[in-house]
């Protein structure tokens, strides 16, 4: 089979997925940039193809998908939480000008995919809930992860970690603004909050507590896994979560989480975690201390449970089977 594989970042989970399909087929990739030549590679691919993958039902993938329907070809989007706009998200969350665009978009570009992959039961039911898109056409494919604390020593210490985009938006979305204030009360810890800074909402976290917070800013995956192989404690006190990649990496490190039950987080975590209520400083703090006091039990627990329930070749059998049925109904 020939796939046109599209997306606008090669992330890591993207990338694997990538080598995924190239390890079964014949695949031409394209990072999408808003361009005349990037649009002409678009074309040329849909036209080459027998099926189009994309990552993210966002912009980069109209084109694409536009152009393969009037072709008669398959479009699989894979998506999750990002996806799924919510219009009853609490202040001070609330949804970006970029999101009621976004809105928009997924309500054309949905209906017409032949199946929409989610990473966790939670966002497969968020989706059901669309009117505009066929509940048979969801399908939900774990993440799936390879062993990648193989590599590193672990070398614990008394440091908390979390993992995200420190935005205006995303510093209640994911949990950071939490995550700083329960630090301030646990001054005996050391916290480490990585992501890319957007604007100056790094300042904000900054003036409620820059004492025993480091603020990394974007780090490469070997400076990341480092850090979680450090870590006893990995937080992750979103208002939600599509499914938590950062998360089960830590895991991997056996770092014992302590996250909210928004979302997926449930799913991945499991009972080898603490849970805390949404945007609660004072039960994160005693939660990561309590963390800290189990982790020689709680941490082998966490590793093994990702291990078992979400590996790379898991994915990798039901993702390609996806593919094969969906071809072999065209032809």
């Amino acid at each position: 089979m020939k796939i046109l594989f599209v997306h606008n970042s090669l992330r890591t989970f993207v990338k694997l997925d990538l080598d995924i399909l190239s390890s079964a087929h014949e695949v031409k990739q394209i990072t999408f940039r808003p361009t005349v030549r990037c649009l002409r590679d678009i074309a040329e691919g849909v036209s080459w193809c027998d099926l189009v993958f994309g990552w993210w039902a966002s912009w980069h993938m109209l084109a694409p998908t536009v152009l393969a329907r009037k072709q008669g070809k398959p479009v699989v989007v894979v998506g999750g939480h990002y996806d799924i706009i919510y219009d009853n998200l609490p202040k001070p969350l609330g949804m970006s000008v970029r999101d009621k665009l976004r809105r928009s978009l997924i309500q054309f570009l949905l209906p017409q995919v032949d199946r929409y992959v989610t990473n966790s039961d939670y966002s497969a039911i968020q989706a059901r809930k669309l009117p505009f898109l066929p509940r048979d056409r969801i399908v939900r494919i774990y993440h799936g992860l390879p062993d990648i604390a193989a590599g590193y020593p672990l070398a614990k210490t008394n440091t908390v970690l979390t993992v995200g985009t420190v935005g205006k938006y995303q510093i209640y979305q994911k949990g950071l603004a939490a995550f700083v204030r329960a630090a301030s009360l646990l001054p005996e810890l050391g916290f480490i909050l990585v992501g890319d800074w957007q604007g100056a909402a790094v300042e904000t976290l900054k003036n409620w507590n820059n004492q025993n917070v480091a603020y990394t800013g974007f780090v490469p995956t070997q400076d990341l896994y480092e850090a979680m192989g450090h870590a006893r404690v990995y937080v992750q006190a979103s208002y939600l979560e599509g499914f938590g990649l950062a998360l089960a990496e830590a895991m991997l490190f056996q770092s014992v989480p302590v996250v909210t039950t928004g979302g997926s987080l449930p799913e991945v975590v499991g009972d080898t975690g603490l849970y805390v209520p949404y945007d609660d400083p004072p039960a994160t703090a005693e939660a990561i201390r309590e963390a800290c006091a189990c982790w020689p039990i709680m941490a082998p627990r966490a590793r093994d449970r990702i291990l078992s329930l979400f590996p790379l070749e898991r994915r990798k059998a039901e993702l390609l089977a996806l593919l094969e049925s969906i071809y072999q109904q065209r032809h």
